[in-house]
């Protein structure tokens, strides 16, 4: 290769700046190589390709570009009397020729420029046989666009085929780069300028919020962002559909998909609006589109057009919109970003995912041969996402591709993305009118998948048993087991039974019957137990008040159930506030309770009615009262004794106050199995030490706590010796805790779910799967959950929403709450049939395995400058900190 320097030096121009910047951020990485190589089919000589080369590369001077380093930015010069000797290699005598000729050139492409003080283009010829040759053409970006890239192809093939029949084609017309470097620095001393500055300045006062959650953008600058290249190929007559719908619709295809995009992202995202990177030629000339060179820049487009639109009008609006930027598109976005301050933010660009189109409407042929491109991804992306359409004039169809950074996608999602945007696109032909938000997003088998083969939980139980029917059969098969032991002593269960039904017959005196409410404020004891039995064996349901609970809350629960009669201890009865409920005192009035018969009742509710009413905190500050059923219970219960396996040798701890619902495990699965409860003192279960001694004396075999009581666990020094069955909710389960309860555990259970739908409505086997511990697993038996979006929707596998829960175990409702219960139990309808659901306000996915991933707090997030944070999120990388035991993030 000779080449001669010329002098004369030349600023860059605003897009080889962007450029420049880019590279130099990441010096040894090919992000900026572009090209592929051209599959001739049919012989071609390499001298006359070489000489049509050299006469492309002196006739295009931005071919000739050489860099300097300068003061603070580099310089440019234009080299004379370039001449370069064309590389041949012939792979023509191997085997799998044209697989070697594709791995040298995908080596060669991925090696990066020397950007200083030489040529920054590579060519080489490939013959692959006789009648197949290969043109690898690698260029740095510095130097040309995508549009260059065909302009080039086509001056070489002009050339070459002029060569070949001897014709001397004579000194072409020019156009030189030099003429847009000196429009460009014109450009930037403009009133234009300064106008277009002000127009985006104004357009992004407010920034948008990231697309792609934070959680990634970690890992995403972490890495030397390597990324993958995944390709959908749309078939020719679909896509000539699109090109009829969008004529149809006075809009171009490149609007059309841009559409599909803003309709998957909005509604997969859960938000209004939706920002990506398009591509400015900056070719506004007839003598700049014939230039070869850099022109093409990206600047950002914010669509904030929620989801009420039909797909025509959205086409429409994102036209209106794009005519608005096109007015002010030269303005450079890497200024932008300045002017916005978004390195402050963490931010590179103020979008995340670019869209790029490419149409070859034209033929290369080299000697009458014709000639097809293929284009190379260096394997590096910036973005979480660069989606680029490769269309060709003729019938091959068209080729989708997606270029993903690995911090930000898996490989696995993006095969889901590519099926759902080809679903959308047929989608959006086949209902135009239709408003977005109600637009099916995934393919049928993908909703079959979710809506119904993850939630494939239906098994039979005793639909027509309450617990107290379950409890008495437990009693005939196993009447002199222990049933329950608190502070050494024990009751059979047989003594049990009888004491139950003494005070059942007695409440049944004082009215309680079915639907009846009976409060029950006592210390952890026999007459816990005694009590609850006792009032479902009359047929009433239980409203448990926690001793320790605030003297006003307790109050408002009594005159909220209007509880007929209350059940308490004697030492108690001086502590509870007014109220208008007859009191029987477990303790001193049990003589005459005793009086009464000891048989099992005949009077007793149904599997329909109230087993309890359970108050839990409520975002106004008021408690709401959660009324279940003996149905929902029986269910639970029915399928926590298969799936934990317990038997009548197992010895359960009970340490979870009443008036949390998961008590009810602890309480009554025991008993419907022949097994042991093993009760404590509130003192007992808030000491650690002591807890670690009662797990070792009574040698429990099962025990259920929060993870806050199994960290108290760990810090008291707790080393379980014997087996250990643990059951793990209440709270999210932090991974580092899961790894500790491992160790203690021959089995750890993660479990989730809302009073409203009895106890736990999904479970995860940590022991099976202990690289996610974090995970709530699974439906239980007769349940099915559905992530749904704010358009009660559901959501694509991998994309968050709402965690909303149906099946048995639902209960009916809040008591005296008809318009909570209205908000917060709805229906939906799945594949024809209305199901009645609860919204848990709490934030999930589904994985690809079917397991579900819990995320936080729909009403934990908080949105600062522009960003949506998950304050969750932030406390679980504080935890990770070997000097931070627990914290809490709030926002000033």
């Amino acid at each position: 290769m000779t080449l001669n320097h010329t002098s004369h030096q030349y600023p860059l121009s605003s897009s080889q700046r962007e450029v420049w910047f880019d590279q130099i951020l990441h010096p040894d990485v090919p992000l900026y190589n572009i090209g592929g190589y051209l599959r001739i089919q049919g012989p071609v000589e390499p001298a006359i390709f070489e000489k049509a080369l050299n006469q492309v590369i002196h006739e295009n001077d931005a071919l000739r570009i050489i860099l300097h380093e300068g003061e603070s930015l580099p310089v440019q010069t234009f080299a004379e009397n370039v001449r370069i000797n064309l590389d041949c290699h012939d792979f023509s005598g191997q085997e799998n020729a044209h697989q070697k000729a594709l791995v040298w050139m995908e080596q060669e492409f991925a090696k990066p420029f020397q950007l200083y003080d030489g040529l920054l283009f590579q060519f080489a010829l490939l013959k692959i046989s006789a009648d197949c040759y290969y043109s690898f053409q690698k260029y740095h970006h510095l130097i040309v666009d995508g549009w260059a890239i065909s302009v080039n192809v086509q001056r070489v093939a002009t050339a070459y085929n002029a060569l070949v029949v001897g014709h001397t084609r004579g000194e072409q017309k020019c156009y030189s780069y030099q003429d847009f470097i000196q429009n460009d620095q014109a450009y930037l001393e403009s009133n234009k300028y300064a106008e277009h500055e002000r127009f985006w300045l104004a357009k992004y006062r407010e920034l948008p919020s990231p697309l792609i959650p934070r959680k990634y953008a970690a890992q995403f600058k972490a890495q030397t962002i390597p990324s993958q290249r995944s390709i959908l190929h749309l078939k020719r007559p679909f896509y000539n559909q699109l090109i009829d719908f969008a004529k149809d619709n006075n809009a171009s295809t490149f609007h059309v998909i841009l559409g599909v995009l803003y309709c998957y992202f909005v509604r997969t995202s859960d938000r209004e609006d939706f920002v990506i990177g398009l591509p400015v030629l900056n070719r506004n000339t007839a003598a700049f589109k014939k230039t070869v060179g850099l022109f093409i820049s990206v600047s950002p487009a914010w669509f904030s057009f929620g989801t009420d639109l039909s797909f025509v009008e959205l086409t429409q609006a994102i036209s209106t919109e794009l005519q608005k930027n096109y007015r002010h598109q030269r303005f450079p976005v890497s200024e932008l970003n300045k002017q916005l301050g978004l390195h402050k933010e963490g931010r590179q660009q103020l979008f995340d995912i670019t869209l790029s189109y490419a149409k070859h409407d034209y033929d290369v042929h080299f000697n009458d041969n014709p000639a097809h491109a293929v284009y190379f991804t260096h394997g590096f992306e910036q973005n979480a996402l660069a989606i680029f359409i490769e269309e060709f004039h003729h019938d091959e169809g068209v080729n989708v591709y997606f270029d993903y950074n690995f911090g930000a996608y898996k490989d696995a999602e993006i095969e889901q993305i590519k099926a759902r945007f080809e679903f959308l696109l047929a989608e959006i032909l086949r209902q135009p009118d239709v408003p977005i938000r109600e637009l099916q997003i995934m393919p049928e088998a993908e909703y079959q998948k979710i809506l119904v083969d993850f939630n494939d939980t239906e098994v039979d139980y005793p639909r027509d048993k309450t617990i107290v029917n379950l409890f008495e059969e437990q009693v005939e098969k196993t009447p002199h087991n222990v049933a329950v032991i608190f502070e050494g002593q024990q009751l059979s269960y047989q003594a049990l039974n009888i004491r139950a039904n003494q005070l059942a017959h007695y409440l049944q005196t004082l009215g309680v019957k079915p639907e009846v409410l009976v409060g029950l404020c006592v210390e952890r004891s026999f007459e816990m137990v005694i009590g609850l039995l006792g009032i479902l064996k009359a047929g009433g349901a239980y409203v448990p008040l926690d001793p320790g609970y605030p003297l006003a809350r307790i109050a408002f629960m009594l005159e909220d159930s209007e509880v007929p009669v209350l059940l308490t201890q004697s030492s108690l009865t001086e502590k509870l506030p007014e109220h208008l409920a007859q009191v029987v005192c477990l303790d001193s009035e049990w003589e005459q309770i005793a009086a009464g018969s000891g048989e099992n009742s005949l009077r007793q509710s149904g599997p329909e009615n109230l087993v309890y009413v359970i108050y839990t905190s409520g975002s106004t500050g008021v408690p709401k009262g959660v009324m279940v059923g003996h149905s929902a219970l029986v269910n639970f219960l029915s399928y926590m004794q298969q799936r934990v396996e317990l038997t009548s040798t197992d010895k359960l701890l009970a340490l979870t106050t009443l008036s949390f619902d998961i008590a009810a495990l602890e309480l009554y699965l025991p008993l419907i199995t022949g097994s042991q409860t093993i009760i404590i003192s509130r003192e007992i279960a808030s000491n650690g030490e002591t807890l670690v001694q009662k797990l070792a004396n009574d040698q429990i075999t099962i025990m259920q706590a929060t993870p806050a009581t199994w960290k108290l666990l760990l810090q008291s020094g707790w080393h379980q010796l014997t087996p250990l069955t643990i059951l793990c909710g209440g709270e999210a389960l932090p991974n580092q805790l899961g790894q500790a309860l491992l160790k203690n555990s021959q089995q750890l259970w993660n479990v989730y779910g809302p009073t409203e739908t009895t106890i736990w409505s999904s479970i995860h086997d940590v022991t099976q799967y202990p690289e996610k511990p974090e995970l709530v697993g699974r439906p239980i038996a007769n349940t099915q959950i559905y992530i749904l979006d704010r358009q009660l929707q559901p959501t694509p596998i991998g994309v968050a929403g709402e965690l909303c829960i149906a099946g048995r175990g639902l209960a009916r409702g809040y008591l005296n709450r008809p318009e909570l219960t209205a908000e917060k139990f709805l229906e939906i309808e799945v594949f024809g049939k209305t199901q009645r659901f609860y919204k848990t306000g709490d934030l999930a996915r589904w994985l690809p395995d079917g397991n579900l991933e819990y995320l936080g707090r729909l009403d934990h997030q908080v949105k600062i400058r522009g960003f949506r944070i998950e304050l969750g999120e932030i406390e679980a990388v504080l935890a990770q900190h070997s000097i931070v035991q627990e914290n809490a993030v709030i926002v000033h």
